[in-house]
């Protein structure tokens, strides 16, 4: 039995919304950690401090939109049927979540590197 032309309805949109929602949520204590800026006194102190807290916040969401990403493209994959062409967007949208995984893995390594270089400086 194939299906074909399957396409994500509204309803499991919602639903997966609605997970990565629930599991950004258990998120928000890691994002909450955030340092309180305002006992710093220099202003270059607090610029990078609150530089830091909004890279945190953003690797964070960029991190979970890419295992939503792969999870979408799991479920692509398990409901293809044996149709090639959604096997093939499956492994499409799964290697996408991934490339974008590593790029924001490489971003922070990249800003976490400039930041020990750049202290001294500042």
């Amino acid at each position: 039995m194939k299906i074909q032309n399957q396409k994500i309805s509204n309803g499991v949109k919602t639903k997966l919304f609605l997970i990565f929602l629930t599991v950004s949520l258990f998120l928000f204590p890691f994002i909450a950690r955030a340092d309180d800026c305002s006992a710093l006194t220099s202003y270059v102190d607090k610029l990078k401090c609150i530089l830091t807290n909004i890279a945190v916040v953003m690797y964070v969401i960029a991190g979970g939109l890419a295992v939503v990403v792969m999870i979408i493209g799991g479920i692509t994959y398990m409901t293809a049927g044996g149709n090639e062409d959604n096997i093939n967007k499956a492994k499409k949208i799964i290697t996408n979540g991934l490339i974008g995984a590593a790029i924001v893995l490489c971003a922070g390594f990249i800003l976490d590197l400039l930041a020990e270089f750049l202290a001294p400086l500042l």
